[in-house]
This record gives C-alpha cells, structure tokens and sequence, in this order.
C-alpha cells in the first residue's frame, strides 16, 4: 500500500512524474466555490499543492494575489519554485500539514486543501457538500 503520508513516497513519484496533475477539478469547475469563499487580495494557503495547475489559474484567471502552497515533498516544492519564479503571486514552501508551526494561527485569511475538496466534489449534493 502507498504511503501517502510520507515525504519520500512523494518525493520519489514526483521525480518519475514532475508533469501537472489534477485529480479531478480545474479552477474552472472550481471556480465558483472559491470565489465564494475566498478573496482575491487575502492570502491564502494552499496545503499539499503538489504539481496542480489550480493556483496558477487561480492567479492568471482568477486575480488572486498572495498564495503560499506546500507540500511535504521538497522535490515537488523546489520543481514548482523554478516553474513559477516569475509568478510573485505565488510562494512554495516545504511543510507537513500535520504540524506547521512556522504559521501562526492567524496567518492565512483562508486554507484550501484542494484534495479534499476534490473528494468531497465527487459524490451526491456535491455543491452543497462543499
């Protein structure tokens, strides 16, 4: 069974497959939820952000201003540095959702854990699940 919750699992698929991959919504399917619940000039956090496309279209498409994505993998983090240094909307930092004491408490306007909400968007009452 894949261990999902370590780093060098993650670290070892995202060296064979660096390519973007979403699991099931873009922004635009998503957009409507976070705009709902997200401002576009409030900083936000994106955990486990891996190599999505979401918050570069959420910069580029939607007008949001400040997103720092981590993840667990500092192979994904440093390949999604170099992918979008010149996005200064966006930041990348190693760190496990489990434990992110570098972050005080009220540090983020919001915190979007784009693989829940993808799970959550799969099944009955979708929208409303959400």
């Amino acid at each position: 069974m894949p261990q999902y919750g370590d780093a060098s699992y993650w670290d070892e698929r995202y060296q064979r497959e660096p390519t973007s991959f979403d699991w099931y919504q873009k922004y635009d399917g998503l957009e409507p939820i976070i705009r709902q619940y997200f401002k576009q000039e409030g900083r936000m956090l994106h955990v486990g952000a891996g190599t999505s496309q979401l918050q570069l279209d959420m910069v580029q498409q939607g007008g949001y201003q400040q997103i720092v994505n981590t993840d667990i993998s500092a192979v994904v983090v440093k390949h999604m540095q170099e992918l979008h240094h010149n996005v200064l909307q966006l930041t990348y930092r190693v760190g496990d959702v489990r434990s992110m004491p570098e972050f005080r408490d009220d540090s983020f306007d919001g915190i979007l854990d784009k693989g829940t909400l993808d799970a959550v968007l799969c099944g009955k009452n979708a929208a409303y699940n959400a």
